[in-house]
C-alpha cells in the first residue's frame, strides 16, 4: 500500500489508498502438476497410466509444492477442473474427477489461490481414448430355411481404445416357452453348425463382452422350418412356404 502528499507552498495534501503489485511475482507459483489412472482395471488393458478411457478410467489430478509469494501467508484453496467434473480442498496431494466422458484429449486446470486471495492457473492435456459399448451382427437361420441343421454366425464389433481392447462372444437358447441352456463360447466370425427340431421355436440370447466389462445382450428368434417350394403330385399343386392346400 501507498500514500503520497502533496505540498504547494502552505497547502499540504495526502492521497491515500493505493495498492501494487510487482506483474508476475506476486500470484502464487504452481510447480508439479499431472495427472494418473488411478483405475487399476483400466491400466491393465492400456498398460499406460497416463491414457485415460472414456467412461471407464478414474482421473486423479497430482499437485505438489505450489509457492504463494511476497509475503501471502500460504496458499489457502486447490482447485481442478477437467470436463465439467471439479473437485477442492485446502491441501495439496491428489483429488479424483471421477470418470471423464470424452472420446478426445481434455484442459485439466489447476487453480490455486493464496492467503491474499490471488490466484493463478496451470492448464494441462489429458490424453483420452475413445470407447464405445460393442455391437453384433447376428445371422441365424436353418439350412433351406427348413432343415434342422443351423447355422449361428457373431460378427462382433469393439472399440480399439489404441488396439488394446479385447472381446468375448457366448451364446445361449432356449426352445420358446423353455428355460435357457448354459452359454457356449465362440469365436468372432465363425459359423456354428446346430442341430435344432424343425418342427419347434427356439430363442438364442447373445453377449458380446469387451476388456472393460461393457456388453452387446439381444435376443434373435429361430422359427420352425417353412418350405420353400413344395410340389405335390397328387394334388397337382405348389405351395410357397407352405404345404399345398386342399382343391
Amino acid at each position: 500500500t501507498y500514500k503520497v502528499r502533496v505540498t504547494y507552498g502552505t497547502i499540504v495534501k495526502d492521497v491515500t489508498g493505493g495498492t501494487y503489485s510487482i506483474k508476475g511475482t506476486e500470484v502464487p507459483t504452481i510447480n508439479d502438476f499431472d495427472y494418473i489412472d488411478d483405475n487399476a482395471t483400466t491400466v491393465s488393458v492400456t498398460g499406460d497410466n497416463t491414457k485415460i478411457v472414456q467412461n471407464y478410467s478414474t482421473l486423479v489430478a497430482r499437485f505438489h509444492s505450489a509457492t504463494a509469494n511476497n509475503g501471502a501467508g500460504g496458499i489457502s484453496s486447490y482447485k481442478v477442473e477437467c470436463n465439467g467434473a471439479s473437485a477442492r480442498g485446502s491441501k495439496e496431494g491428489s483429488y479424483s474427477l471421477g470418470k471423464i466422458d470424452s472420446s478426445s484429449n481434455v484442459d485439466l486446470t489447476l487453480t490455486v489461490t493464496d492467503t491474499r486471495g490471488l490466484s493463478s492457473s496451470k492448464t494441462i492435456k489429458v490424453t483420452m481414448l475413445e470407447h464405445t459399448p460393442p455391437t453384433a451382427m447376428v445371422t441365424l437361420e436353418r439350412l433351406n430355411n427348413y432343415e434342422d441343421e443351423t447355422y449361428l454366425t457373431v460378427d462382433g464389433s469393439i472399440a480399439s481404445v489404441n488396439s488394446n481392447n479385447t472381446m468375448a462372444i457366448k451364446y445361449r437358447y432356449k426352445q420358446s416357452g423353455g428355460s435357457y441352456g448354459s452359454y457356449v463360447n465362440i469365436n468372432d466370425r465363425q459359423k456354428n453348425t446346430l442341430s435344432l427340431n424343425k418342427n419347434n421355436v427356439y430363442i438364442f440370447n447373445v453377449v458380446v463382452t469387451d476388456a472393460f466389462g461393457s456388453t452387446f445382450s439381444a435376443d434373435y428368434t429361430l422359427e420352425k422350418g417353412v418350405f420353400p417350394l413344395f410340389i405335390d403330385t397328387e394334388k397337382n399343386a405348389v405351395g410357397v412356404n407352405e404345404f399345398p392346400g386342399e382343391g
